[in-house]
């Protein structure tokens, strides 16, 4: 869930000038859309890469 609130904060963070330099009246709408795209796509490329990481095992045998 982080890195998907991660690429939608920094999505709008990037996007958010230039939109609004070339299209006033939608900035919020492409600036949102770009956001959610982004974290859309972050969050199974996060959890793809934290399935490949090494299982760590429990001092007591459980996982």
């Amino acid at each position: 869930m982080f890195a998907a609130f991660a690429a939608f904060w920094g999505a709008q963070m990037l996007v958010f000038e230039p939109v609004s330099q070339l299209l006033p009246e939608y900035e919020h709408t492409v600036t949102g859309l770009t956001g959610l795209l982004a974290a859309a796509a972050a969050y199974p490329l996060a959890t793809w890469w934290l399935k490949r990481l090494p299982c760590q095992t429990h001092p007591s045998g459980r996982q």
